[in-house]
């Protein structure tokens, strides 16, 4: 945290008046400061928190079952030991987030949405890995959070102050696709879920950057279940193939002239 509060100060302290034509270095030492800051969440309890890992071990080679169990288990983490171990490693995570965003907020208040946007998810999704829910909830949590996000960009009036938290929500998004491979009903349940949220974020935004990146969401993710949900039935891959060729027939011949 210090290292991150020490360079968003540095990009707000005044370059020096020289008479020569360098660059103003400023910019970089606040983006290099709100990147390095939401690291922090992630570094509480190291020794006894799970970490949050990109993708599962082996993909599609879990039943059904494994939604119910532990969210460390699903993934292959080892567990976070004893109730007060696990409480304390979640309040202090959430405390590292809401102690990021009120440094940047006391240093630079103009910062403050980019250190939310940035902070929200290393505080909040591993929260699920820590507190022993079951996997199921940890994806349902992890879309949420994601979700979240994408509305903030959706709604935003300019998508100067909104493509950030797109993006960090599109990033969460795909965080919890990269979960659900673990099994293969899941990993089509997430996919439908996420083109519903681009779906949402679609209709509902109010400027141009978000309305053409959840559109370009919500038809991959939609072309992306209609191949995964004949693979998770049995189909084979060449019947399969044929459902996002049929999907994007039928929008063809339903779409208005």
């Amino acid at each position: 945290m210090l290292s991150g509060a020490t360079a968003v100060a540095l990009g707000l302290t005044p370059a020096p008046a020289t008479g020569r034509t360098a660059g103003d270095a400023r910019p970089a030492f606040t983006l290099f400061g709100l990147l390095l800051l939401p690291t922090a969440p992630l570094l509480v309890g190291r020794g006894h928190g799970p970490g949050l890992p990109l993708l599962p071990g082996v993909p599609w080679s879990a039943p059904v079952s494994v939604l119910w169990e532990p969210a460390y288990s699903a993934l292959g983490l080892f567990r976070v030991e004893g109730l007060a171990a696990a409480s304390a490693t979640a309040a202090g995570t959430l405390l590292a987030g809401a102690v990021v965003v009120a440094l940047v907020g006391l240093l630079d208040r103009r910062r403050v949405s980019a250190a939310v946007a940035l902070t929200a998810p290393p505080a909040l999704v591993p929260l699920p890995l820590v507190l022993d829910v079951p996997f199921l909830g940890a994806l349902v949590w992890t879309l949420a959070v994601g979700s979240a996000l994408v509305l903030w960009s959706a709604l935003a009036r300019d998508w100067r102050p909104g493509w950030l938290p797109g993006l960090t929500g599109l990033l969460t998004l795909l965080l919890g696709s990269g979960w659900a491979l673990v099994q293969e009903y899941a990993y089509a349940g997430v996919l439908m879920a996420v083109a519903v949220v681009g779906a949402v974020a679609a209709a509902l935004a109010r400027n141009g950057l978000a309305a053409v990146g959840a559109t370009a969401v919500a038809t991959l993710s939609t072309g992306a279940f209609a191949l995964v949900l004949p693979l998770s039935l049995g189909a084979p891959v060449e019947y399969a193939a044929l459902a996002p060729i049929a999907m994007v027939a039928g929008v063809a011949v339903a779409a208005p002239r």
